[in-house]
């Protein structure tokens, strides 16, 4: 019978040998589930491999295994990867996570354990190297846009069509930039200039384009001049913030037209693909406009970063789920690509945020009686609160806040 342990290479850590009694791996993929309302199965995500973990209990015994064990605890504790000869997978580069040495003085002595956790190592990143997530958003945003116009250029059918199905093209076209100048001017943005849509073709989608690029430049250092704005406008659009902005597109984008009631002919299969990519063209290019503003948001506290994340998320899983029911991949990645950059970028901002509560008067009070009640009796941390709870939820009059449920910091 053959020895399979003749096989097996002596096992080391930096140098420092020991045997191994047993040992584990962890492995396997990182994979975000997403659950898009109104179907069944979800959609997976692959952001590549989990890092490979190795658990080991190391073994240091015989003649001199003082000495050995503490060679292996000194470096187990030094910085940096270091270099594993593994029995079976041979040499690799790892680091140790987390090590406990352990010692029997009466059944076993003359040896120390070791249980070791260690990590495959990947390569070593300078900190200027580490990814900005708010840039990462700003170039998926700019990607969609870009594949939003292309792809509507490559689906629009306005040649060889009835004039029917060019005018009512058209005019789905200006129904839905209508709701959207209603939709944006009760967000707060006043006095665009809308565009004189110029028809079914790639010129209209240049149009959608540029006006969603200069709203979301509203709240950008450097105005786009790819939108028209009069001087009152720029005065009265520059109280938008980014995180309201940013939920303002979010909801034009999440409107709908019916098109699956038209009738089914040569013509009507052309109004139905048409009114698709239109609506498709709307709803992605203000997608991509929302990511823009909110790489710009500034969240006054938790809740207000998971709610604008989980509207947008919503937002972009409908989306990417139309492309795929249609088969129109590069839509679907660029859309997920989005989707990512929107979760990793308001997830990274979650740890730097307050929380907040919702409490609610007994009867109409000042600001600064409900401050008091809630924070103590220090004056400048009064003062302080009072204008917070002003502030965050836009109180008329500070001296007279009505007894309904008010927003209100929770920490410092």
């Amino acid at each position: 019978m053959v020895d399979f342990r003749k096989e097996l290479r002596p096992a080391s850590f930096r140098g420092i040998a020991f045997n191994i009694m047993d040992d584990g791996l962890a492995a396997g993929r990182r994979v975000i589930t997403h659950e898009v309302p109104g179907r069944d199965d979800p959609i997976h995500e692959d952001l590549g491999q989990s890092p490979r973990a190795f658990e080991v209990t190391a073994i240091v015994i015989g003649g001199g295994f003082v000495g050995q064990a503490a060679a292996l605890e000194a470096a187990l504790l030094k910085l940096g990867a270091g270099s594993l000869i593994h029995p079976m997978y041979g040499e690799m580069q790892v680091v140790v996570k987390s090590f406990r040495r352990q010692q029997n003085y009466v059944e076993s002595i003359g040896e120390v354990a070791f249980s070791i956790s260690f990590e495959r190592a990947g390569k070593s990143v300078a900190l200027s190297g580490i990814p900005d997530t708010a840039r990462n958003l700003s170039f998926k945003s700019a990607a969609l846009f870009t594949q939003a116009q292309q792809s509507f250029m490559e689906r629009i059918q306005d040649a060889g069509v009835p004039d029917y199905v060019l005018t009512d093209g058209l005019q789905r076209a200006q129904q839905l930039l209508g709701t959207a100048r209603t939709i944006l001017t009760q967000g707060g943005v006043w006095n665009i200039v809308y565009p004189e849509l110029a028809g079914l073709s790639g010129g209209m989608a240049g149009q959608i384009v540029d006006l969603f690029r200069g709203v979301a430049d509203l709240v950008t250092p450097k105005p786009s001049p790819a939108i028209a704005l009069s001087s009152a406008a720029s005065m009265s659009s520059s109280s938008v913030t980014a995180a309201s902005l940013t939920q303002a597109l979010t909801k034009v984008a999440s409107q709908k037209m019916d098109s699956d009631s038209i009738r089914t002919n040569p013509s009507s299969r052309a109004l139905k693909s048409n009114a698709k990519a239109i609506t498709d063209l709307f709803q992605q290019t203000a997608l991509a406009a929302a990511g823009q503003a909110a790489r710009y948001a500034e969240y006054t506290s938790k809740e207000e970063a998971i709610q604008v994340r989980s509207y947008m998320v919503d937002a972009l899983s409908n989306s990417s789920f139309r492309a795929q029911e249609s088969g129109r991949v590069e839509d679907f990645r660029a859309t997920m690509d989005m989707m990512a950059a929107v979760t990793e970028d308001i997830s990274e901002r979650l740890g730097r945020l307050p929380s907040t509560i919702l409490v609610k008067p007994p009867s109409v009070l000042p600001t600064l009686v409900i401050a008091n009640r809630l924070y103590g009796d220090d004056t400048t941390r009064i003062f302080a609160r009072a204008e917070d709870i002003a502030a965050r939820n836009r109180v008329a009059h500070p001296g007279f806040v009505g007894a309904s449920p008010l927003e209100v910091l929770i920490n410092d």
